[in-house]
């Protein structure tokens, strides 16, 4: 599953996606703005807001369990800003689980799914994230500067774990990457994990 495989899969998804009034699913996580009372989906800047479900209690059970919210969402965006309104959230155990990011450190990651699934993760900066509805794939928020930073084949155990050690580049500390995996399952049906984001740390 190479960059150019991905970029035409999510394409061709969210073409035939495309309106503002239709319904997408989102697999993500609700973050809080510094010294407001707004939210937004983790990682990207995309404003949330519901009538229907608790945007501050889905932020705090994230922060406090190993969990991501598969979101049913409506466009509304206004005044050139991307917002969302969400209908429904369900939490579900995370698919993805990003590393910390520190020079000179090793730190684990892995995939949760189906044994014998075919993953591949991307990243992107995170200041180049956005909202992409693809159908039943979910959504992406990498935009289209992303990356293939590790893929494999998850084993029987419907785990797969790995260590990653970023180069030692003082440059990178303070930077934040955001990743988001692609998964195929051996019936040959593909589905989006939820994002995650990390800030590089020095030592």
């Amino acid at each position: 599953m190479n960059k150019n495989w991905c970029r035409i899969l999510i394409t061709s998804a969210a073409l035939a996606s495309t309106g503002l009034a239709q319904v997408h699913l989102v697999r993500g996580d609700v973050d809080s703005v510094q010294n407001t009372r707004t939210f937004v989906l983790k990682c990207t800047n995309v404003q949330l807001v519901s009538t229907t479900v608790n945007l501050q209690a889905m932020h705090d059970q994230a922060r406090q369990n190993n969990i991501f919210w598969e979101m049913q969402v409506k466009d509304v965006s206004a005044n050139g800003r991307k917002i969302l309104d969400v209908l429904t959230a369900v939490s579900k155990p995370k698919i993805l689980d990003m590393g910390n990011i520190r020079l000179g450190r090793s730190d684990r990651w892995a995939i949760a799914s189906t044994p014998g699934s075919a993953f591949a993760i991307y990243m992107a900066s995170a200041t180049q994230t956005d909202f992409l509805p693809v159908g039943a794939l979910g959504s992406w928020i990498l935009g289209f500067n992303f990356f293939l930073f590790h893929q494999g084949i998850v084993p029987a155990t419907g785990l797969f774990q790995f260590s990653f050690q970023p180069p030692n580049i003082p440059a990178l500390v303070g930077h934040t990457f955001a990743s988001q995996a692609l998964i195929v399952n051996k019936n040959s049906t593909a589905l989006l994990s939820n994002a995650e984001c990390k800030e590089v740390r020095s030592k």
